[in-house]
């Protein structure tokens, strides 16, 4: 077969038509695309350009999600506060619905020691009301103030026992609180009222610390009887004890003739010993006991060498525990640790009684509303109120129950102390 031969004039027509089928192509691409620059090949900046926007819009397009999330969670928390604000606006009313109830009544007292006296018992009566009885709460107390108790850096110093008795608590029998030496007051106070707080008469009885001590309160004005094992140790009584002295003594005497320099640590403290080199053991321990005596972490410590017979003795008088560690104990023959047979002595403890105590407002609103709550709380004085208080709507028709707050309340508040 013969070539094909184009004249110039085809050629030219041929190639027009091929640029006008390209540019066909890249104007089908741009309208479905709906984009000018679809490659790189088209523009490179533009493109490039392009795509760094789209980038930037996509960042911009999850900021929007985002802000409209958090506005969505406003509009949650308001909704949330408008409902609060309805809730209180309808209680508001409740309370002035109950207020208009003729039962709903008020007084306002005023608390000073000076004319309620403290030579008498007196007590605040309440009747009429939500009250289906008469009720009362004492305006004193009874109140055992401990002195010269935790005297050991805070703490009791020993174990012991304390024992409460008046005639409401535990139905008149003796509760037994035992203490640790490790207890401080705010401790001790903590376990007394939880043991309290199991029984199912309490007696008003109740245990804090003021200032450092120990007190022992009858919110009933009752007598209160302590006893125990160890209560000078807790302020509250017995006779004084001397301290028991911490002690650490060697198994052996120390060896004769040289003996090289050495170190050991009392409570942490270094305590540096020379070389000594006597013929005889207990002059060896002479010299010993005068470097432990001459240090300073013996003298911080309060602990005190002495020579039994060569046999080097550690001994802190004041009953206050030590420890020492260190490999020069093994030439004094003493093992490492700490001493447990120191006891600190107790305090004087005479232990102050307040016989009818006039009480703080605080204390006497936490007690009647205590008290109330407890009534308020019974089943069988809600179905004599409830009973009591309903009124017929229509002949033949049911009862309904007027119980404006649930069951009728009362409640003291605090508002002023004169």
């Amino acid at each position: 077969m013969s070539d094909i031969s184009l004249s110039k004039a085809v050629r030219s027509n041929l190639l027009s038509l091929q640029n006008t089928a390209t540019m066909m192509a890249r104007t089908q691409e741009r309208l479905s695309t709906g984009n000018k620059v679809n490659s790189a090949l088209d523009n490179p900046t533009n493109f490039f350009t392009a795509s760094s926007l789209n980038a930037r819009a996509g960042d911009l397009n999850s900021l929007m999600d985002s802000m409209a999330n958090g506005i969505q969670t406003l509009e949650a928390a308001d909704n949330g506060l408008t409902s609060i604000t309805k809730t209180l606006e309808s209680m508001q009313s409740t309370l002035r619905q109950a207020r208009q109830d003729k039962s709903f009544q008020t007084d306002s007292f005023s608390l000073d020691p000076e004319n309620i006296g403290v030579g008498l018992a007196r007590t605040l009566d309440f009747t009429n009301g939500a009250f289906e009885t008469p009720g009362s709460i004492n305006l004193h107390k009874n109140v055992i103030v401990g002195q010269n108790g935790f005297v050991n850096g805070g703490t009791a110093g020993k174990a012991g026992t304390l024992e409460i008795e008046t005639p409401s608590l535990n139905g008149g029998t003796a509760i037994t609180v035992a203490f640790t030496a490790a207890d401080t007051v705010e401790t001790f106070a903590a376990k007394i009222n939880a043991h309290i707080s199991t029984l199912s008469d309490g007696g008003g009885v109740t245990a804090r610390a003021v200032n450092g001590q120990l007190e022992i309160a009858s919110a009933k004005a009752e007598p209160v009887t302590l006893a125990g094992t160890e209560l000078e140790y807790v302020g509250l009584g017995g006779a004084d004890e001397a301290a028991t002295p911490a002690t650490r003594n060697g198994s052996a005497a120390v060896a004769a003739g040289a003996i090289g320099a050495f170190s050991f640590t009392i409570n942490g403290l270094t305590v540096n010993v020379g070389a000594v080199n006597n013929v005889a053991a207990t002059d060896n321990a002479d010299a010993i006991v005068d470097y432990i005596n001459n240090s300073s972490a013996a003298q911080a410590a309060g602990v005190v060498a002495s020579n039994n017979a060569g046999v080097i003795e550690l001994e802190n008088a004041d009953g206050k525990n030590f420890t020492v560690n260190g490999t020069g104990l093994t030439t004094l023959n003493i093992a490492a640790g700490a001493t447990t047979d120191g006891i600190p002595a107790s305090g004087t403890a005479v232990p102050t009684v307040q016989a009818f105590a006039v009480k703080t407002v605080d204390e006497l609103v936490r007690e009647i509303n205590r008290d109330l709550r407890a009534q308020d709380q019974d089943p069988r004085q809600q179905r004599q109120w409830q009973a009591a208080h309903r009124e017929p709507v229509h002949p033949g028709t049911r009862y309904r129950r007027r119980h404006l707050l649930g069951y009728r309340r009362w409640h003291l508040v605090r508002c002023s102390q004169d």
